[in-house]
């Protein structure tokens, strides 16, 4: 790293902690970010969803009989809340505890539910509810809705990649 000049060569060990510092300090204010967006999200969804109960109206077919959009906006920040916390979980427990293969479990059903719910989510908004006063709301469900794909896409990914991992790691401890 070009920052990293300044620490003479004979000081490699210096250079490697200082490295290992910033990596960490790095790790730790990522962390603190993305926890508070992804807290963020999910706690404004339940406040929308009640403070703006009688605004949400949309016309009526069917599904939002059911599923009105002050209900969907309060079972997705609740489900998605629910999962930030179940990640915190699966990512302290060790790899062969109960809680471990219990929260990855979970883990699958809540993203296979939250696919299904934003499929649901996006039916109700865009086909029956494109204008919703304040209009601030109408931007704000389109960016839950953006935040919901790229979210869902961003997991399929990580599973892929782990699986992938698991894969070579396997290959690579065969007897040759």
């Amino acid at each position: 790293m070009i920052f990293l000049n300044f620490i003479p060569q004979k000081n490699h060990k210096y250079k490697k902690m200082f490295y290992c510092l910033l990596t960490y300090c790095s790790v730790v204010i990522t962390s603190f970010f993305a926890a508070v967006v992804y807290l963020a999200i999910p706690i404004s969804e339940i406040v929308i969803g009640v403070i703006y109960k009688t605004n949400l109206l949309c016309s009526d077919n069917g599904v939002t009989n059911l599923i009105t959009l002050d209900k969907w906006l309060i079972i997705d920040g609740t489900v998605s809340t629910c999962f930030f916390f179940l990640i915190i979980c699966w990512s302290i427990s060790s790899n062969n505890s109960p809680v471990n293969c219990c929260s990855i479990c979970l883990l699958y059903l809540l993203n296979f539910f939250n696919l299904v719910w934003a499929i649901i989510g996006s039916y109700i908004f865009f086909g029956n509810c494109k204008k919703i006063e304040p209009e601030s709301i109408n931007i704000y469900m389109i960016f839950i809705f953006v935040i919901s794909y790229i979210s869902l896409c961003n997991n399929i990914v990580i599973h892929h990649n782990s699986k992938a991992d698991k894969k070579i790691e396997k290959k690579n401890t065969l007897p040759r």
